[in-house]
């Protein structure tokens, strides 16, 4: 019977985070075209933060434990399941492009977050001022953003009432069509 409840309580927090997941999306693009900002800003601040609340609050509670090893692994760990799992996952269904300037602007400050954290570790600490300094480099780094959004970007507004077939054939978009089963998506890609 445990076995039953735990199994019920892996497919039903699945669902509600699918259906979180898509909330999230569509509140990002709205408050993106209200506040006059692209969805690729939107997108790092509101989904990057709220993805990331609950590492800030395992690396938290390890730290205050005493237990580094774990607050550092966390970091670390989700870091790489977003880079290589979620990003891999996501390349292999769709085509990704990463030519805005933006996204290589984003791409090239994960880096350099990581190679900060590197060092850090090459050091053997992360201390109180190091911690510091990650903070206002993140806040320069946002504000920046925010910033040069508001005096070069033009964010893409979707016409109202409009049908998203619609919108696909008058821009010329095919959406990629999903294959019903694994083994056909496997011969689609070779």
């Amino acid at each position: 019977m445990e076995l039953f409840i735990n199994i019920l309580a892996v497919i039903g927090g699945t669902t509600l985070l699918f259906l979180g997941g898509e909330g999230v999306v569509r509140g990002a693009v709205t408050l993106a075209e209200r506040l006059n900002l692209s969805r690729l800003l939107i997108s790092t601040v509101i989904i990057g933060f709220g993805t990331s609340a609950p590492e800030l609050v395992v690396s938290l509670d390890a730290a205050l434990a005493g237990l580094p090893e774990i607050a550092i692994a966390n970091v670390v760990g989700s870091n790489l399941s977003n880079t290589l799992l979620v990003l891999g996952i996501a390349a292999m269904l769709a085509n990704i492009p990463c030519s805005a300037p933006q996204i290589r602007r984003d791409a090239l400050m994960g880096v350099a977050a990581s190679t900060i954290l590197g060092l850090l570790a090459l050091l053997g600490s992360i201390n109180r001022l190091s911690g510091l300094l990650m903070l206002m480099l993140l806040g320069f780094y946002l504000g920046r953003n925010i910033w040069r959004e508001k005096q070069t970007q033009k964010p893409i507004t979707l016409p109202e009432n409009k049908p998203i077939e619609a919108l696909q054939k008058e821009l010329n978009i095919t959406p990629p069509s999903l294959p019903a089963t694994l083994p056909e998506y496997v011969t689609k890609i070779n």
